[in-house]
């Protein structure tokens, strides 16, 4: 790579972060969404008496999640949260290469 070309390549790795960040927090959002619908579902679910089945907290939190890892879309948006998280780590690690990169090439220039 030429010592010209690494700035519009940083430029455009902090773009892909920024685009894969923005998309990690939408899987999270929608993650946390279905989270929200399961609970109130789980909260207000009452037995033939007309008593909460789930009256306990943290029996609520524990039925929600065994609710949700049993829900296909919900696994899957994990998976695309874990293959983001690696994604955006593996860009950085990438980006700070050629930042590096860039201040030899213009230190060795400057030296010249």
């Amino acid at each position: 790579m030429k010592y010209e070309e690494i700035p519009e390549k940083i430029k455009q790795q902090e773009l892909q972060i920024l685009n894969s960040t923005i998309s990690l927090e939408s899987f999270k959002l929608d993650l946390s969404n279905i989270e929200d619908m399961v609970y109130e579902q789980v909260e207000n679910e009452k037995d033939e008496k007309g008593k909460k089945i789930y009256s306990n907290e943290d029996k609520r939190k524990k039925e929600t999640k065994l609710r949700c890892l049993s829900d296909s879309n919900y696994c899957k948006l994990i998976d695309k949260i874990k293959e983001t998280e690696i994604q955006i780590k593996t860009m950085n690690v990438e980006r700070d290469y050629n930042r590096r990169m860039f201040r030899l090439f213009y230190s060795l220039k400057i030296e010249k």
